[in-house]
């Protein structure tokens, strides 16, 4: 264990944090030619671009909240897909919101309950490409 403990504190003490680096560079993926770049900003929105569904496939990101967040979130997608927000209590699936065969939507949701919200997708017969962003909104923000 000490020495654990040891190699813990170098990698606190000598490594920089993510906010000291640089900003991520990259490309539009539907545009090679446009440069973007991303903040190493915790409170940032996430974004995830270029998702690959194969055909009558699922993606699937969880979020954790706490009760009182918002998850204020948007989609687009190449083909028509399912898309549902969720979160499992034990071996039971809640779905709060649904949406069938929709290539963009855009909401706010409120949790109710500290606990990982999902945001899930599902492909149909042509698969998709999927584009998302979401930030959670603590109360107050």
């Amino acid at each position: 264990n000490i020495g654990v403990q040891r190699l813990l504190d170098a990698v606190v003490d000598y490594l920089p944090a993510p906010t000291e680096k640089p900003e991520v560079q990259g490309t539009d993926p539907r545009d090679k030619n446009h440069a973007m770049t991303r903040p190493h900003d915790p409170d940032a929105p996430r974004v995830v671009t270029g998702v690959r569904i194969a055909p009558y496939e699922r993606h699937e990101d969880c979020i954790p909240m706490q009760d009182g967040d918002r998850l204020d979130f948007r989609f687009d997608a190449q083909f028509p897909l399912a898309f549902n927000l969720l979160y499992r209590e034990g071996a039971v699936v809640v779905i709060p919101l649904s949406r069938e065969r929709v290539e963009e939507f855009a909401g706010v949701f409120a949790a109710t309950a500290a606990r990982a919200y999902c945001l899930a997708w599902e492909a149909g017969p042509r698969g998709a490409i999927l584009d998302y962003r979401f930030r959670v909104r603590r109360p107050g923000d």
